[in-house]
């Protein structure tokens, strides 16, 4: 199995479980608040705020969902992250082919960084 994040900042975040043996894939997760930032959720590095740059458009929030994802070593857990949250989320692998959002647990309030900086 693989499985990517879906982080759009268009909103539709969720998780897409892929079956490397037969091509199969799905999205897990879909819309589900683990997987969506929080809102108005304002990151900080080194005590610098870190805003979103938008083009055209004043400074604003971090919108991106779900984008740090980490297996733990037995391949067992999948933990992940919105780059736009302080979260990190987990739910047992053998859940990803069907929708158990019930199993879903909170792991460990975070800071801004999407990736996971630590052995999970």
């Amino acid at each position: 199995m693989a499985y990517i994040t879906d982080s759009s900042v268009e909103g539709r975040n969720g998780i897409i479980v892929v079956d490397l043996g037969t091509g199969e894939s799905w999205r897990h997760l879909d819309g589900h608040p683990s997987v969506r930032p929080q809102q108005q959720w304002l990151g900080y590095q080194w005590g610098v705020p870190l805003y979103a740059n938008n083009v055209g458009r004043p400074f604003g929030y971090n919108s991106f969902g779900a984008d740090g994802i980490a297996l733990s070593a037995d391949g067992e857990t999948l933990f992940w992250k919105a780059v736009g949250g302080r979260y990190l989320y987990s739910i047992p692998t053998v859940r990803c082919t069907l929708l158990y959002r019930s199993e879903i647990r909170l792991r460990h309030q975070l800071g801004a960084s999407p990736r996971q900086q630590r052995d999970v």
